[in-house]
């Protein structure tokens, strides 16, 4: 059985500064994510950077980035949607996770050569976005580095693991939520397709799966339709590529 590590004692040493850093992960102007190590137990630290007055008065209303992106994972638990619901750390903005030994699907694309396993990973990232969308979210900030790709989702058809899901917020009503849900596809397959090499066969087995998952998607049209409205999208970027949307 894994060890299950200690999170009161390491939510303290990262507080304290005592927990030792073994990798980092990501280091910019907007966040740190490092994996840190305390006794036999290992968690991943995040960290955003803003000024620590701003966050102090954010924080009085629960409004900071560390509460919105907690408060985020609680809601996809609440869902149905595999996440990992972080702790907050006293002092700062800063979360603790869980650490998942696991490659993003970004890496993924890269190292799985098995077309069954590939299929099947397509699958299970489709439908993950369609039970995000029918149950009234879109994520703004879902791409193939937010979402972890581990045993149970190659082997056992369960969903990805996403994190990072300080994007989530409730999908529009009626057309304008449609193609929102539609851009989340789009973002998906074309960060996908710049990863690695994606055939065609996976791109539509991610989308019938996604249609399956939330009909609305289809809005009656074929699948085929739909890839080539997808197609025929503008370029568009997920949330963390925009320098200026830290705070919303």
């Amino acid at each position: 059985m894994a060890h299950e590590p200690d999170m009161a004692a390491i939510v303290r040493a990262v507080a304290d500064g005592k927990a030792e850093t073994e990798r980092t992960f990501k280091q910019d102007r907007r966040s740190t994510v490092r994996l840190v190590r305390h006794g036999d137990g290992r968690c991943v630290v995040k960290t955003y950077h803003l000024p620590r007055v701003v966050s102090a008065v954010y924080g009085l209303f629960g409004m900071n980035t560390a509460q919105r992106e907690r408060r985020a994972a609680e809601r996809l638990h609440t869902i149905g949607i595999r996440t990992l619901v972080p702790v907050l750390v006293p002092r700062g903005e800063t979360l603790l996770y869980p650490y998942v030994d696991a490659p993003t699907l970004q890496d993924a694309i890269g190292q799985v050569d098995d077309a069954d396993t590939r299929l099947r990973v397509a699958r299970a990232v489709g439908d993950q976005l369609g039970r995000l969308t029918t149950a009234g979210y879109i994520n703004r900030d879902h791409k193939p580095t937010n979402l972890l790709i581990d045993e149970a989702c190659r082997t056992q058809n369960q969903q990805p693991v996403l994190i990072d899901p300080l994007g989530l917020r409730r999908r529009p009503a009626g057309q304008r939520g449609r193609a929102k849900a539609l851009e989340m596809c789009h973002i998906m397959l074309r960060a996908s397709a710049r990863a690695g090499a994606v055939s065609t066969r996976e791109k539509v087995a991610l989308l019938r799966a996604a249609i399956a998952a939330d009909p609305t998607l289809a809005n009656g049209r074929s699948a085929a339709a739909v890839a080539r409205e997808i197609g025929e999208m503008a370029a568009a970027r997920p949330l963390s590529y925009d320098p200026d949307d830290l705070l919303n």
